[in-house]
């Protein structure tokens, strides 16, 4: 079978309206398959605010912001941290990408069309400084006409090859399978959706009328994410952050779907990072909603007032275009009227005396007994780790260990409290020898008591009884930004913490710690 086509392009975003755009200008002839109607062309970039990510611009010299390659790498790594095998390829493209934000990116969209805002906004600020979550310095540069004036050159271009016969748009075909010749992905397969007058952004008919084969030297898939489809969302939802949210709202169409990733996945493709995903806290219903549980985001005024359930300010750096996964992580997992939000106050005033470990232990040991008196688990939820608090200097969790199960060893590198109130936890404290763990210590502590752990333990805990246990972990610094060690129960060596290989890592309990 000869080939239709030198590219096919799966996706009729934004993505693939660049590659579209740049494969013809080499010459290339180019199939469009989309499942949605003509009228949906450029996909959720059509409805973004236009934001582009610059650094070093005029647009910041202009307003005396000194931003540089260097910088933004460092704030880079401070959020995407790179701590897992699989990030190799992430970081590299990262490098690449920072490279071409501070070099030819403004100048190259610039000459296909693109015009700059004056003014620089600052998203994701995280805690404001050179060291950690998010952009120390503004770099979102919006385009002017939003989200369609940063489609409208690609889609001019794309028209233009069209009219000279090098690109074909498939609308209205859906891809079920990339197909193969050996290794080789060369073509796509699937069916052919009834035509569709839906407006742009709604919902569109998903009646199947035949179906279609194409092939071509290579394939590119750019399909969008899986905003849309709750039920993936939820199945790749990161452990670090408890169960998912029973009730969410959608800030793309239906469209955004993530059909593909199981499709690429089925030809070979590997992957990878999939609990990595962004979820914004500010969001409400459209009162005029376009798409299903059409939700649109609130992007905050200069001095605006953010409360949670309670009513109560958020704590800093925990507010809108601050440290977003931070603050969804803080409002998610508790009722309005769980009992926590006050053993998270009362801590945190607790720790801002003049020997906040002593005064942290004393309001920690009220609790633990109150919460043990009553004979239940202060949140019931299928979380096996809560984060009540962190910020610089304090970091607070609720967690429940499952009965039979030991974790692996690993640091926190500062001081720890931790207020064992139902049940029963066993904690194996290990002696280093140079980056190995040597045989550990079996202490069993039942509820209620208040443990203190120095800052170079290395520890495993288990749950030796026979029900959930209920503890609070107070660290006396933030944990949730501290690079510190996990040790693998296969190699025994010590390797970058990272929670989800650290929940993932729980095993059957071994007496002597040790598998």
């Amino acid at each position: 079978m000869s080939d239709d086509a030198d590219v096919i392009i799966v996706g009729a975003g934004l993505t693939g309206l660049v590659a579209a755009a740049e494969l013809t200008a080499a010459g290339k002839k180019t199939i469009i398959v989309e499942q949605e109607p003509e009228q949906s062309l450029g996909g959720q970039a059509f409805w973004s605010l236009g934001g582009i990510f610059l650094v070093d611009s005029p647009e910041q010299r202009r307003m005396r912001i000194r931003d540089s390659y260097e910088l933004a790498l460092e704030d880079w790594l401070g959020t995407a941290a790179f701590d897992r095998t699989e990030d190799l390829w992430p970081r590299r493209w990262a490098e690449a990408y920072l490279g071409f934000a501070a070099g030819e990116k403004r100048s190259w969209l610039m000459q296909r069309g693109l015009k700059f805002f004056p003014v620089v906004g600052w998203a994701e600020r995280g805690g404001g400084n050179a060291v950690g979550h998010g952009n120390s310095v503004p770099r979102f540069h919006i385009t002017w006409g939003t989200g369609p004036g940063v489609l409208e050159p690609f889609v001019q271009r794309v028209r233009e090859a069209e009219k000279r016969g090098l690109i074909r748009f498939k609308f209205r075909h859906r891809v079920n399978e990339l197909t193969r010749t050996g290794s080789v992905v060369n073509g796509v397969r699937g069916d052919l959706l009834a035509a569709s007058d839906a407006e742009r952004g709604r919902k569109s008919s998903r009646e199947i009328t035949g179906d279609f084969e194409l092939k071509a030297q290579a394939v590119i898939v750019a399909s969008g994410g899986i905003g849309a489809n709750h039920q993936l969302v939820r199945e790749n939802w990161p452990k670090r952050m408890g169960a998912p949210p029973k009730r969410m709202i959608t800030g793309v169409p239906d469209h955004v779907d993530g059909r593909m990733l199981a499709i690429v996945e089925a030809a070979g493709g590997r992957l990878i990072n999939r609990d990595r995903m962004w979820h914004y806290v500010e969001g409400v219903r459209n009162w005029a909603p376009i798409w299903t549980d059409h939700a649109i985001r609130i992007l905050p005024g200069p001095s605006s007032l953010w409360l949670d359930a309670r009513g109560k300010r958020l704590p800093v750096p925990l507010y809108p275009g601050f440290d977003t996964l931070a603050t969804l992580s803080h409002i998610k997992p508790l009722a309005a009227n769980s009992p926590l939000y006050a053993v998270a106050d009362d801590i945190v005033n607790a720790a801002k005396g003049p020997d906040p470990l002593e005064a942290v232990r004393t309001v920690l040991g009220d609790y633990t007994n109150r919460f043990h008196a009553s004979g239940t688990l202060a949140h019931e939820e299928d979380d096996d780790e809560v984060l009540l608090h962190a910020s610089p200097n304090l970091t607070i969790y609720h967690i429940t260990l499952s009965p039979g199960l030991q974790y692996p060893p690993h640091n926190h590198l500062m001081d720890a409290l931790i207020g064992i109130y139902k049940g029963s936890e066993t904690n194996f404290i290990y002696p280093v020898a140079g980056s190995e763990l040597d045989v550990p210590e079996r202490q069993d502590i039942a509820a209620p008591a208040v443990v203190h752990m120095a800052s170079n333990t290395v520890h495993a805990v288990a749950n030796t009884g026979g029900a959930r246990s209920g503890a609070l972990h107070v660290y006396l610094g933030d944990l949730t930004r501290t690079h510190r060690q996990l040790w693998s129960p296969d190699s025994n060596h010590a390797e970058p913490f990272d929670n989800d290989r650290y929940l993932a890592g729980a095993r059957p309990i071994q007496q002597s710690g040790h598998e």
